[in-house]
């Protein structure tokens, strides 16, 4: 149980700087229409299962959060960049020698995708690497000026492509046109998402969170997650400190950034919150609001945000697989099916027959794909 008192005065003596909205003096919110889940204009056939939220009107607030790392993966099995992302087929202005650098329809897919991206990441360039990664067979770097900003992968994984963008690849961002770039890719999720806070005057060290931690502050339910401290201040580079893992879904990172970055004086601390897709939704909210959801995830970051919000988590041995479900479907009607086979019926009739609209409520709030 976790006392608030004792959290209201771990906060005091810091609170003064920090700008909390005070929403009786702006709008009321509980008035205010639930937004759709998306708006992609009918051109994705994709479930995104983004969970809509009424977040807090604008505030100015010297308080910062970012998103510091950022990769996401959508099918490119029918992927067509004309009709998803209106691009028009520029192969056509290539030279013969540049076309037959493209092997397949996918890669012109791929290509098509990483320069429409470098409008929304600016000065964006790629170079073909001879290795692949994380079970992909082809993987391209993705480069900012001279600086490494990511990985896109493809060729591989059921048909996906994987682009992850570094802290480098994401500063500068317009994370609202990302998003709706996002919404528009079939069947995309989000598999990591990086979201910081800067704690530029060092109001908070790193031993204040290792305290927080003893007063259950970043303890949210069932098993207190497990910690590690990394410590080197006699070289200079700053103390970390770690709550729980990203291959669970969930991690905590607290360091001196300041001192990471070379300046063993800096009192710069960088609190950032990490979540996976390992056994989370991810919802493309995350790169709109990201101190809403960054002080969602443990108690020790309430003072970001007087709004929260908490991902959705998925836990993997409840998942309904679409496997299991067609095969429970095959033994009630499969037999019916047949039947009507049988009758003359096609298949596009019987499909016709069958169909309605929707999907099975069971697959409503987990991403299937």
């Amino acid at each position: 149980m976790i006392n608030n008192n004792i959290c209201a005065s771990q906060y005091a003596r810091f609170s003064s700087a920090l700008y909390i909205p005070d929403f009786s003096t702006s709008r009321d919110i509980s008035k205010l229409e639930i937004p759709p889940y998306t708006n992609r204009g009918g051109l994705n056939y994709t479930l995104s299962f983004s969970k809509p939220c009424i977040l807090p009107p604008p505030v100015t607030t010297p308080i910062s959060c970012i998103v510091d790392y950022l990769s996401f993966t959508f099918k490119t099995g029918g992927f067509v960049a004309s009709k998803f992302l209106s691009i028009p087929d520029w192969r056509n202005d290539l030279n013969i020698n540049e076309r037959e650098t493209i092997q397949t329809d996918e890669e012109s897919e791929i290509i098509a995708f990483l320069l429409l991206l470098s409008d929304y990441v600016p000065e964006l360039h790629f170079i073909s690497r001879d290795t692949g990664m994380f079970g992909y067979k082809k993987t391209l770097s993705l480069y900012r000026d001279t600086k490494k900003a990511g990985v896109c992968a493809f060729k591989g994984n059921n048909g996906t492509c994987l682009i992850s963008l570094t802290g480098s690849g994401c500063s500068g961002v317009d994370m609202y046109k990302m998003r709706l770039l996002l919404e528009k890719l079939p069947f995309c999720k989000i598999t990591r998402i990086d979201l910081a806070h800067d704690d530029l005057e060092g109001k908070l060290t790193i031993d204040d969170f290792k305290n927080w931690y003893d007063l259950g502050l970043f303890h949210t339910k069932g098993t207190p997650p497990k910690w590690r401290k990394v410590t080197n201040s006699d070289k200079g580079d700053g103390d970390t400190f770690y709550v729980g893992k990203k291959e669970n879904g969930k991690e905590a990172c607290m360091y001196e950034k300041g001192k990471q970055q070379g300046d063993k004086n800096s009192k710069w601390i960088r609190a950032e919150g990490r979540l996976t897709s390992a056994d989370h939704h991810v919802p493309f909210e995350t790169l709109t609001s990201p101190a809403v959801f960054l002080s969602g995830m443990y108690p020790a970051f309430a003072f970001l945000s007087s709004f929260h919000e908490r991902v959705q988590v998925v836990k993997k041995q409840s998942k309904i697989t679409l496997e299991k479900y067609i095969h429970y479907a095959r033994l009630s009607y499969g037999q019916g099916v047949n039947l009507l086979l049988e009758l003359g019926k096609t298949p596009d009739e019987i499909v016709n027959m069958l169909v309605r609209d929707g999907i099975p409520k069971r697959f409503q709030e987990i991403p299937f794909c």
